[in-house]
């Protein structure tokens, strides 16, 4: 016979997996991203940079790792999970061999960029660089002709016009292997002397990455509590065939300043003769925490 207790412990037993069952609903998920977000960051909205319908993004950015969005950002979180459209990205182009020739060793290689050090005999080191690294370019076979990438040399400002800021106080310059010598392409005339035309969305995609320091994303995975997006649609990188050139979508995520960290969406138009045009950015989602990064 069931006693009392028992019985109770049952009741219980039904109303927790009845609960859990609603908590798996739409809604559900919701509410759990909430809790497990408050249990990250508190009071998420102490933490949200706040909504500014007229924002504009500061375009090409002062660094490639600072927000872009010093007035607030013009989207709100939204109160479901996105609909994902996925495109096939490219492999990254990164050869270790070639590094490896050149006198040069990886130092942190499961890092997202990892550091490159040269011997000083090492042909790249006559370039000087204040720092150099190398970070997986979805550039895959889309460069035409196809000099490989070898990695990317910071220099100061005063050193050359650079391709993009790296930092605040440095600017991005690209090593590339050509004809069996190293080329250090400081300017987006050296890339267009180097590549140009650009007639194809493969080639577009990668060039575009490497003059902007922006990436192309794939394969967005949710993280629970660990997100909150601000798009109701988010699709992967891309670029579009518009005739004249290519209208290429890529993706800047700030990684320094204090978060939560903004990832936004970014346009930009490469024409067939290699130039590069911003256009504008979309903000897509926030990594949710609350501490500060130099």
């Amino acid at each position: 016979m069931m006693t009392n207790a028992t019985s109770r412990s049952a009741i219980w037993l039904v109303v927790v997996v009845l609960v859990s069952l609603v908590m798996l609903t739409a809604g559900g998920l919701f509410a759990l991203r909430q809790l497990a977000l408050w249990l990250i960051v508190g009071d998420a909205e102490e933490h949200i940079p706040p909504y500014n319908p007229d924002a504009k993004p500061s375009l090409p950015p002062h660094s490639r790792l600072y927000s872009i969005w010093p007035d607030g950002i013009p989207a709100m979180p939204i109160d479901a999970q996105p609909h994902f459209i996925d495109h096939p990205g490219g492999q990254p182009e990164f050869d270790e061999a070639r590094l490896i020739e050149a006198g040069c060793t990886i130092r942190f290689p499961g890092n997202e960029e990892p550091r490159v050090e040269c011997d000083a005999d090492s042909p790249l080191a006559w370039f000087g660089c204040v720092s150099m690294r190398t970070y997986q370019h979805d550039i895959g076979s889309g460069l035409d002709p196809a000099h490989p990438f070898i990695a990317t040399c910071d220099l100061s400002p005063g050193d050359g016009e650079g391709l993009y800021r790296a930092s605040p106080v440095g600017s991005a310059h690209h090593v590339f292997q050509v004809d069996g010598s190293y080329v250090l392409a400081s300017s987006p005339a050296d890339m267009q002397e180097l590549f140009a035309p650009i007639d194809s969305p493969e080639e577009a995609l990668a060039y575009a990455q490497l003059l902007t320091g922006l990436s192309a994303l794939y394969e967005f995975k949710p993280r629970l509590g660990r997100q909150l997006f601000l798009q109701e649609v988010i699709e992967d990188s891309r670029a579009t065939d518009l005739g004249h050139g290519y209208f290429v979508h890529l993706f800047h995520r700030q990684g320094v300043g204090c978060g939560p960290f903004v990832t936004s969406e970014v346009g930009v138009i490469v024409d067939r003769d290699g130039t590069v045009t911003w256009m504008d950015a979309t903000p897509v989602y926030l990594d949710l925490h609350s501490w500060c990064i130099d």
